[in-house]
């Protein structure tokens, strides 16, 4: 019975090098899903930050032409008023007035552009970043499956064949060969 002890020795060790190997490539299986799911995520991420970009521009733009008609409306109330106090709003102060409030009203309807440009841009940012996430998170994902398969292909055998061998060579310095 002895001399079965070294080959005993050498199919146990294999047996477990082989099931380590395979569950180093279950786990990295598991860790690609989990790359995928988060790269499907990013992706989420980005279309949902693009549509944020476009709402941003969309209300930014309502916002500006409320303003526009606001403006209207005041410059209107101003001309009446300065044209009812007997000022001619057409020449001379009356018209400097006047037309210093239609700058300062057109830059206001500007800046809510501006914002909206400004608020959309960090949408779009937000959007790209994602995108980029989410691209690594996919190379991350091919990498744990080439890893999966690298962990059961011709090295688990070799490794196998290695634990097998150390197992072998083990007993026969401690003299159970």
């Amino acid at each position: 019975m002895a001399p079965a002890i070294p080959f005993i020795m050498m199919a146990v060790a294999a047996a477990g090098s082989i099931m380590s190997s395979q569950a180093q490539a279950a786990a990295a299986k598991r860790q690609a899903q989990a790359q995928e799911y988060s790269a499907a995520v990013d992706r989420n991420n980005a279309i949902l930050a693009q549509a944020n970009a476009d709402n941003a521009l969309k209300v930014a733009s309502v916002q500006e032409d409320e303003k526009r008609r606001s403006n209207a409306m005041q410059l209107g109330a101003q001309r009446s008023a300065l044209i009812e106090s007997g000022i001619d709003t057409t020449s001379g102060s009356g018209a400097d007035l006047v037309n210093q409030s239609a700058i300062n009203n057109e830059l206001d309807a500007l800046n809510i552009r501006y914002g909206g440009q400004i608020k959309a841009n960090s949408y779009l940012n937000q959007s790209n970043s994602a995108l980029a996430q989410a691209d690594l998170d996919t190379m991350a994902a091919n990498n744990s499956r080439a890893n999966a398969r690298a962990a059961t292909g011709p090295a688990m055998y070799i490794g196998a064949a290695s634990s097998a061998l150390s197992a072998y060579s083990g007993s026969r310095y401690t003299g159970r060969a």
